[in-house]
């Protein structure tokens, strides 16, 4: 083979490389949007924290706890303690439920 011809043919394989690289990383990308479009709402959460603390919520704030998205909501039962229960934004699931010590 010619210089030339050797050098196309490199040029040609990093390119079907690339786009193969592509082709494979755009699913993954995707899926990961799409699974954080999946996420709980607000109303999701409230709903959720009271059906483990019957009272009222005094507050919802959405934020991380171990890289995750959570959030933390603020439930007043009948004898006025606060409790607060932290959900994963992602799947609903309760992760923790404390009464607050104020």
């Amino acid at each position: 083979m010619t210089g030339w011809t050797e050098g196309f043919l490199y040029v040609r394989t990093v390119i079907a490389a690339g786009l193969l690289s592509f082709a494979m990383v755009t699913p993954w990308v995707a899926g990961k949007a799409a699974a954080q479009a999946r996420e709980i709402t607000v109303t999701d959460a409230e709903r959720i924290a009271l059906e483990h603390i019957p009272g009222t919520v005094e507050s919802i704030e959405r934020d991380r706890h171990e890289g995750a998205a959570v959030f933390e909501v603020e439930v007043r039962d009948a004898q006025g303690v606060e409790h607060e229960v932290l959900i994963d934004a992602a799947s609903g699931r309760v992760l923790r439920v404390e009464q607050d010590e104020d």
